[in-house]
């Protein structure tokens, strides 16, 4: 049998950003990372000369300080205020994964982060759950 998963990892959050880079390239996302509620970096993924590759440690960290107050802002009905690389709109969503809030920040189109957001939630849970 063939393996599906071409990149794997037993670290959860190693295998969350290999996660994330797969959602980046498939949704044309500049970035996207997972943070908790305290604004600390679980896993995440960037395009660097046009391939997902992991977050920069700085970068990552900047985008989970804010993914928390981008959602809050969002629900306030004022989305896309605060801005990543390129001055591209950082869009947040909130989920739960085994009862503690995550924020999933993306980097790039509405439509594209929430439809990343939708597909991230199941493996994001399977992996931090294990």
């Amino acid at each position: 049998m063939q393996e599906r998963r071409m990149h794997r990892s037993n670290e959860p959050t190693v295998a969350t950003s290999l996660f994330l880079s797969k959602l980046t390239a498939e949704h044309g996302l500049s970035a996207i990372i997972l943070a908790s509620e305290a604004g600390d970096l679980i896993g995440g993924s960037e395009l660097v000369e046009g391939r997902p590759t992991r977050v920069t440690e700085s970068y990552g960290r900047k985008l989970a300080v804010i993914a928390k107050h981008a959602f809050e802002d969002e629900e306030r009905g004022e989305p896309g205020l605060w801005k990543g690389k390129n001055n591209e709109s950082v869009w947040s969503s909130r989920v739960e994964i085994g009862g503690t809030p995550y924020y999933l920040a993306s980097v790039g189109g509405v439509e594209a982060a929430r439809r990343a957001a939708v597909d991230a939630m199941p493996t994001c849970e399977r992996i931090l759950a294990a």
